[in-house]
């Protein structure tokens, strides 16, 4: 007879309802497929380099995505308004770039264990 796996997780935070809220709002806008290649795009391909060292515009995002200008600078928005991007101005373009922090990492590192999965499981591919 097989055994079960145990799974071992921390027992259930009490939150109130604005940290439900937000744990909501920030789930939602990390699950959009679109937001997290922009955010794929902007992150760094070593891990020496700072998490902010890439900035693009969104013209450049757009043509590096295949999206449209107009589609990828709501995401944008929406990546600004949650805090994971930052903005720096230089002449009339404004370009983009990673916040440093920890939801980031962490989020990343979930994508990275997500996409270890999908290639060992054929089935998910």
């Amino acid at each position: 007879m097989k055994s079960k796996k145990q799974i071992h997780h921390s027992p259930p935070r009490k939150r109130d309802k604005e940290q439900e809220r937000y744990l909501s709002e920030m789930l939602a806008i990390l699950g959009q497929s679109s937001r997290w290649k922009i955010l794929r795009a902007l992150a760094p391909l070593s891990p020496r380099q700072p998490l902010d060292a890439i900035e693009y515009t969104p013209s450049e995002l757009a043509e590096i995505l295949g999206l449209s200008v107009s589609t990828i600078s709501e995401h944008l928005h929406a990546l600004l308004k949650a805090q994971l991007v930052t903005t720096q101005r230089f002449q009339r373009s404004v370009y983009y770039r990673l916040r440093h922090s920890a939801t980031l990492l962490a989020f990343f590192s979930l994508l990275d264990a997500i996409e270890e999965q999908a290639a060992s499981d054929e089935h998910l591919l």
